[in-house]
């Protein structure tokens, strides 16, 4: 999104300043692309998160990776290299309208995240019946790309219409409304239900939990659209935005290392899922421990799987389990050597728990 309309031809000069925002911008593509290409390798190798909710989340995470990959570089150079990128304009404007494609996915993603989360918990039975199918999941994804790719589109025809009113609107502050809209739904849901239960807790953490992924919202990209609607209205001949835009790019691009954190980290299935791709690591007396022979499958045959905010949303928690019921478990499945007789008692496994008496 083009936050400058200067023509003159400065390079900025390469002192301490910029090296370090420059090493900032590389900091955060890094993350971006380990973080969310860690969410996309445990959504492959672990067949429990292919639920609903996590496909709308791999979708963000692709979006964010081609922020780390695409945009964060392109902007590095037109930060580093400005004369240059003016000589070849047809770069510069590439990369706008790239990354408006890449920011409103995102943006629509996770709009997509809130408005599944509000049917599941407001709306239950229509969630049960009507949206709760890798096929729903698979069309509001393309729309939401094809929606992101219009918006983009149309940005050579910038001139011609108010072009950035009708980004910040389509892709900020219509988001934004029903962002609002569903969490402040759920809040109010959840709060009713733990004030009959008499869960505190519950309500104490779904408000914390809402208010840091609203405020990270409003924080990353508000700045950004509030920028651009000034710089509309006030060309950088009379207006100074160097030092605003350099803060302001952070802000944005931070958004992608902060949504793998806020959508996946408190989902229990994802924290071990990493564990296992990074660690190769176990679960055992509480403590993830190293395992050079464990396989990218999850032990964890006991555990329910919730999607992203699970354990704030007022749904179905779950423990891992202890070594003694790991080993329990992964012995259930194995053919016994012998058969045991009457009068002999068998290790108590989650597979019989229903027979025991």
């Amino acid at each position: 999104m083009n936050l400058t309309n200067s023509t003159a031809c400065v390079d900025p000069p390469l002192d301490a300043t910029l090296w370090a925002s420059l090493i900032f911008y590389f900091a955060i593509a890094v993350f971006a692309i380990f973080g969310n290409g860690l969410v996309c390798a445990a959504f492959a190798t672990n067949k429990r998160l292919r639920i609903l909710t996590n496909y709308y989340v791999v979708s963000l995470a692709v979006s964010d990776i081609l922020v780390g990959s695409i945009n964060i570089p392109l902007w590095m150079y037109i930060k580093k290299d400005w004369c240059r990128v003016l000589e070849n304009p047809n770069l510069y404007e590439s990369y706008v309208i790239f990354d408006i494609l890449c920011g409103t996915a995102s943006i629509w993603n996770m709009t997509a995240i809130s408005i599944d989360r509000f049917a599941a918990v407001v709306k239950p039975t229509v969630y049960k019946h009507r949206m709760k199918s890798t096929k729903v999941a698979g069309w509001t994804i393309l729309c939401v790309w094809t929606f992101a790719t219009f918006v983009a589109v149309l940005r050579p025809q910038h001139k011609k219409f108010n072009y950035a009113m009708f980004v910040v609107t389509l892709s900020f502050f219509l988001p934004l409304l029903i962002i609002l809209f569903a969490y402040g739904n759920i809040y109010r849901v959840v709060s009713y239900r733990a004030k009959w239960t008499g869960s505190v807790l519950i309500e104490i953490k779904l408000a914390r939990t809402l208010s840091i992924v609203i405020g990270a919202f409003i924080l990353c990209w508000g700045p950004f659209f509030i920028l651009n609607i000034v710089t509309k209205y006030c060309s950088s001949k009379t207006c100074s935005y160097d030092v605003a835009i350099t803060v302001i790019k952070w802000l944005q691009y931070a958004s992608a290392c902060i949504n793998p954190i806020i959508y996946t980290i408190r989902n229990r299935e994802f924290r071990f899922t990493f564990h296992q791709l990074v660690f190769r690591c176990g679960y055992r007396n509480g403590k993830y421990v190293f395992n050079p022979h464990v396989k990218h499958t999850t032990w964890c045959g006991c555990c329910q799987l919730g999607g992203p905010l699970d354990a704030d949303f007022g749904e179905s928690r779950s423990r891992y389990p202890t070594y003694t019921e790991e080993v329990s478990v992964r012995n259930s499945y194995r053919r016994p050597r012998s058969t045991p007789s009457n009068t002999e008692t068998t290790p108590l496994g989650f597979n019989n728990l229903s027979s025991s008496k």
